[in-house]
Protein backbone atom coordinates (compact mmCIF):
# COMPACT_ATOMS: atom_id res chain seq x y z
CA UNK A 1 0.00 0.00 0.00
CA UNK A 2 3.05 2.35 -0.91
CA UNK A 3 0.08 5.10 -2.53
CA UNK A 4 -2.25 5.20 0.30
CA UNK A 5 -4.77 7.71 -0.02
CA UNK A 6 -2.82 9.57 -2.42
CA UNK A 7 -4.69 11.30 -5.14
CA UNK A 8 -3.10 10.38 -8.04
CA UNK A 9 -3.70 11.60 -11.98
CA UNK A 10 -3.22 8.91 -14.89
CA UNK A 11 -3.30 10.30 -18.32
CA UNK A 12 -4.30 7.79 -21.17
CA UNK A 13 -5.55 5.86 -18.07
CA UNK A 14 -8.46 3.73 -20.00
CA UNK A 15 -6.27 1.50 -22.17
CA UNK A 16 -2.47 -0.07 -22.50
CA UNK A 17 0.22 1.22 -19.61
CA UNK A 18 -2.17 3.59 -18.50
CA UNK A 19 -4.82 1.27 -17.76
CA UNK A 20 -2.73 -1.30 -15.84
CA UNK A 21 -1.18 2.09 -14.25
CA UNK A 22 -4.64 2.77 -12.78
CA UNK A 23 -5.04 -0.72 -11.67
CA UNK A 24 -1.91 -1.15 -9.90
CA UNK A 25 -2.42 2.62 -8.34
CA UNK A 26 -5.59 1.47 -6.53
CA UNK A 27 -4.15 -2.09 -5.33
CA UNK A 28 -1.06 0.10 -3.78
CA UNK A 29 -4.16 1.94 -2.00
CA UNK A 30 -4.14 5.37 -4.33
CA UNK A 31 -7.26 7.56 -5.27
CA UNK A 32 -6.75 7.51 -8.78
CA UNK A 33 -8.48 10.28 -11.67
CA UNK A 34 -8.06 8.17 -14.92
CA UNK A 35 -8.38 11.13 -17.86
CA UNK A 36 -8.81 9.77 -21.45
CA UNK A 37 -9.89 11.11 -24.33
CA UNK A 38 -12.49 8.05 -24.39
CA UNK A 39 -14.61 8.13 -21.38
CA UNK A 40 -15.55 4.71 -21.56
CA UNK A 41 -12.15 3.93 -21.32
CA UNK A 42 -11.79 5.61 -18.39
CA UNK A 43 -14.56 4.36 -16.97
CA UNK A 44 -14.04 0.95 -17.58
CA UNK A 45 -10.32 1.34 -15.52
CA UNK A 46 -12.16 1.19 -12.54
CA UNK A 47 -10.54 4.52 -11.20
CA UNK A 48 -12.77 6.13 -8.42
CA UNK A 49 -12.90 9.37 -11.05
CA UNK A 50 -12.55 8.82 -14.49
CA UNK A 51 -12.72 11.79 -16.83
CA UNK A 52 -13.20 12.78 -20.44
CA UNK A 53 -9.60 14.78 -21.48
CA UNK A 54 -8.09 16.15 -24.43
CA UNK A 55 -4.31 16.34 -23.31
CA UNK A 56 -3.88 18.72 -26.57
CA UNK A 57 -6.32 21.29 -24.94
CA UNK A 58 -5.61 23.74 -22.32
CA UNK A 59 -9.21 24.64 -21.33
CA UNK A 60 -9.53 20.48 -20.96
CA UNK A 61 -6.49 19.70 -19.27
CA UNK A 62 -7.54 22.75 -16.63
CA UNK A 63 -11.16 21.69 -16.33
CA UNK A 64 -10.24 17.97 -15.56
CA UNK A 65 -7.63 18.52 -12.70
CA UNK A 66 -10.41 21.41 -11.36
CA UNK A 67 -12.65 18.46 -11.13
CA UNK A 68 -10.22 15.92 -9.23
CA UNK A 69 -9.49 18.87 -6.45
CA UNK A 70 -13.22 19.50 -6.45
CA UNK A 71 -13.43 15.52 -5.74
CA UNK A 72 -10.31 15.05 -3.76
CA UNK A 73 -9.24 18.12 -2.54
CA UNK A 74 -5.86 17.79 -3.43
CA UNK A 75 -3.41 15.93 -6.23
CA UNK A 76 0.00 14.50 -5.44
CA UNK A 77 0.98 12.11 -8.23
CA UNK A 78 0.75 13.09 -11.77
CA UNK A 79 1.26 10.05 -14.49
CA UNK A 80 1.62 12.07 -17.66
CA UNK A 81 1.50 8.91 -20.02
CA UNK A 82 -0.92 9.46 -22.63
CA UNK A 83 0.66 9.20 -26.09
CA UNK A 84 0.75 7.95 -29.58
CA UNK A 85 3.04 6.12 -32.24
CA UNK A 86 4.14 6.81 -35.71
CA UNK A 87 6.50 4.75 -37.54
CA UNK A 88 6.65 6.27 -40.90
CA UNK A 89 10.00 7.64 -42.42
CA UNK A 90 10.77 11.13 -42.36
CA UNK A 91 10.56 11.56 -46.03
CA UNK A 92 6.73 10.88 -45.91
CA UNK A 93 5.65 12.01 -42.35
CA UNK A 94 3.43 14.59 -43.16
CA UNK A 95 3.57 18.00 -41.13
CA UNK A 96 0.10 17.15 -40.22
CA UNK A 97 1.51 13.66 -38.69
CA UNK A 98 4.61 16.04 -37.48
CA UNK A 99 1.96 18.39 -35.30
CA UNK A 100 -0.38 15.56 -33.98
CA UNK A 101 2.45 13.40 -32.37
CA UNK A 102 4.50 16.39 -31.33
CA UNK A 103 1.12 17.50 -29.93
CA UNK A 104 -0.21 14.32 -28.10
CA UNK A 105 2.93 13.18 -27.19
CA UNK A 106 4.94 16.22 -25.96
CA UNK A 107 2.51 19.21 -25.56
CA UNK A 108 0.45 17.05 -23.54
CA UNK A 109 2.68 16.09 -20.85
CA UNK A 110 3.98 19.58 -21.17
CA UNK A 111 0.33 20.77 -20.46
CA UNK A 112 -0.37 18.03 -17.62
CA UNK A 113 2.49 18.83 -16.00
CA UNK A 114 1.84 22.58 -16.01
CA UNK A 115 -1.44 22.51 -14.43
CA UNK A 116 -0.32 19.65 -11.99
CA UNK A 117 2.09 21.74 -10.93
CA UNK A 118 0.46 24.47 -10.17
CA UNK A 119 -2.21 22.57 -7.70
CA UNK A 120 0.64 20.77 -5.75
CA UNK A 121 1.34 23.34 -3.17
CA UNK A 122 2.90 20.61 -1.13
CA UNK A 123 4.78 19.18 -3.16
CA UNK A 124 4.63 16.09 -5.25
CA UNK A 125 5.71 13.47 -7.92
CA UNK A 126 5.66 13.66 -11.67
CA UNK A 127 6.07 10.39 -13.67
CA UNK A 128 6.81 10.88 -17.41
CA UNK A 129 5.98 7.56 -19.75
CA UNK A 130 8.40 8.14 -22.66
CA UNK A 131 10.23 5.68 -24.70
CA UNK A 132 13.56 3.97 -25.14
CA UNK A 133 12.91 5.77 -28.45
CA UNK A 134 13.64 8.89 -26.85
CA UNK A 135 17.03 7.69 -25.89
CA UNK A 136 18.43 5.35 -28.77
CA UNK A 137 17.03 6.34 -32.22
CA UNK A 138 14.48 3.18 -33.61
CA UNK A 139 13.71 2.71 -37.14
CA UNK A 140 11.09 5.28 -38.93
CA UNK A 141 9.87 6.93 -35.68
CA UNK A 142 11.28 10.40 -36.50
CA UNK A 143 8.37 12.13 -34.82
CA UNK A 144 8.36 9.37 -32.16
CA UNK A 145 11.73 9.71 -31.05
CA UNK A 146 11.77 13.41 -31.32
CA UNK A 147 8.33 13.52 -29.01
CA UNK A 148 9.71 11.01 -26.48
CA UNK A 149 13.43 12.68 -26.39
CA UNK A 150 11.44 16.27 -25.46
CA UNK A 151 9.43 14.28 -22.89
CA UNK A 152 12.69 13.51 -21.18
CA UNK A 153 14.74 17.06 -21.31
CA UNK A 154 10.93 18.16 -19.81
CA UNK A 155 10.58 15.65 -16.93
CA UNK A 156 14.58 16.84 -16.27
CA UNK A 157 14.05 20.67 -16.50
CA UNK A 158 11.01 20.02 -14.19
CA UNK A 159 12.68 18.43 -11.59
CA UNK A 160 15.59 21.19 -11.39
CA UNK A 161 13.03 24.11 -11.24
CA UNK A 162 10.88 22.34 -8.86
CA UNK A 163 12.43 20.86 -6.23
CA UNK A 164 12.49 23.53 -4.02
CA UNK A 165 8.51 22.95 -4.37
CA UNK A 166 8.71 19.39 -2.85
CA UNK A 167 8.55 18.37 -6.32
CA UNK A 168 9.42 15.72 -8.16
CA UNK A 169 10.00 14.19 -11.37
CA UNK A 170 11.17 11.32 -13.41
CA UNK A 171 10.92 9.81 -16.63
CA UNK A 172 10.14 5.92 -17.34
CA UNK A 173 11.27 4.79 -20.55
CA UNK A 174 10.39 1.33 -21.60
CA UNK A 175 11.05 -0.70 -24.75
CA UNK A 176 8.33 -2.31 -26.32
CA UNK A 177 5.41 -3.39 -24.45
CA UNK A 178 3.32 -6.13 -24.84
CA UNK A 179 -0.20 -3.99 -25.69
CA UNK A 180 -3.25 -3.86 -27.57
CA UNK A 181 -1.58 -1.46 -30.46
CA UNK A 182 1.51 -3.24 -30.35
CA UNK A 183 0.08 -6.58 -30.91
CA UNK A 184 -1.68 -5.47 -33.97
CA UNK A 185 1.23 -3.75 -35.28
CA UNK A 186 3.41 -6.89 -35.35
CA UNK A 187 0.85 -9.51 -35.94
CA UNK A 188 1.27 -9.08 -40.31
CA UNK A 189 5.03 -9.14 -39.46
CA UNK A 190 5.84 -12.34 -36.86
CA UNK A 191 9.33 -12.26 -37.92
CA UNK A 192 10.22 -9.05 -37.37
CA UNK A 193 8.30 -9.51 -34.16
CA UNK A 194 11.05 -12.10 -33.34
CA UNK A 195 13.88 -10.40 -34.14
CA UNK A 196 12.56 -7.07 -32.30
CA UNK A 197 11.69 -9.46 -29.29
CA UNK A 198 15.44 -10.53 -29.66
CA UNK A 199 16.80 -7.09 -29.75
CA UNK A 200 15.84 -6.95 -25.88
CA UNK A 201 18.26 -8.97 -24.04
CA UNK A 202 15.83 -10.56 -22.04
CA UNK A 203 14.29 -12.00 -25.06
CA UNK A 204 10.62 -10.74 -24.80
CA UNK A 205 8.55 -7.09 -24.29
CA UNK A 206 7.29 -6.01 -21.32
CA UNK A 207 4.34 -6.87 -19.74
CA UNK A 208 2.05 -3.14 -19.00
CA UNK A 209 2.08 -4.40 -15.69
CA UNK A 210 5.99 -4.05 -15.33
CA UNK A 211 6.01 -0.64 -16.08
CA UNK A 212 2.84 0.00 -14.13
CA UNK A 213 5.09 -1.52 -11.00
CA UNK A 214 7.78 1.23 -11.70
CA UNK A 215 5.98 3.69 -11.88
CA UNK A 216 4.52 3.14 -8.46
CA UNK A 217 8.02 3.20 -7.10
CA UNK A 218 8.56 6.31 -8.80
CA UNK A 219 5.29 7.56 -7.60
CA UNK A 220 5.87 6.46 -3.83
CA UNK A 221 7.68 7.64 -1.39
CA UNK A 222 10.58 5.08 -1.24
CA UNK A 223 11.94 6.97 -4.13
CA UNK A 224 12.31 10.14 -2.02
CA UNK A 225 15.36 11.06 -2.81
CA UNK A 226 14.70 10.57 -6.97
CA UNK A 227 14.32 13.28 -9.02
CA UNK A 228 15.74 14.15 -12.70
CA UNK A 229 16.20 10.35 -13.07
CA UNK A 230 15.74 8.27 -16.72
CA UNK A 231 14.87 5.19 -15.68
CA UNK A 232 15.31 2.46 -18.53
CA UNK A 233 13.01 -0.45 -18.38
CA UNK A 234 14.07 -1.23 -21.67
CA UNK A 235 15.00 -5.39 -21.11
CA UNK A 236 18.46 -4.56 -21.59
CA UNK A 237 18.11 -2.95 -25.60
CA UNK A 238 19.71 0.26 -24.85
CA UNK A 239 22.68 -1.59 -22.48
CA UNK A 240 23.96 -3.03 -25.87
Amino acid sequence: MRLSDKVCVITGGGSGIGLATVQRFMAEGALVAALDLDLDGATASGAQLPLRCDVTDENSVAAALDAVLERFSRLDVLVANAGVAHEVRLDQTTLADWNRVIQVNLTGAFLSAKHAVRRMPGGGSLVFHASMSGVVATTDEPAYCASKAGVIGLARAIAVDHAKDGIRSNAVCPGVVETAMTVEQFRPHPEFRRQVEQAHPLGRFASPAEIASLTAFLASDESSFLTGAVVLADGGYTAR
